[in-house]
C-alpha cells in the first residue's frame, strides 16, 4: 500500500513568489544577525502602487 503525503504545499512561499513578480519595487531585501538574506514586502509601498493601479 503507498503511504499518504501528511504534507499540505507552502502557499505562503507560492503567494510570495507571485507578488514579487507583479510588485518588485515593494520588495526589500535586509541581512538579519545570523547573516542571512531576509526578504519581505513593504505594505506601504505596495499599498502605494495598489492606489495608483486602481484609480
Amino acid at each position: 500500500m503507498d503511504e499518504l503525503k501528511l504534507q499540505t504545499p507552502n502557499r505562503g512561499d507560492e503567494n510570495f513568489k507571485k507578488r514579487v513578480v507583479l510588485f518588485s519595487n515593494a520588495v526589500t531585501e535586509t541581512v538579519d544577525e545570523n547573516g542571512v538574506v531576509v526578504r519581505a514586502i513593504d505594505k506601504e509601498w505596495l499599498r502605494y502602487m495598489l492606489f495608483l493601479c486602481c484609480k
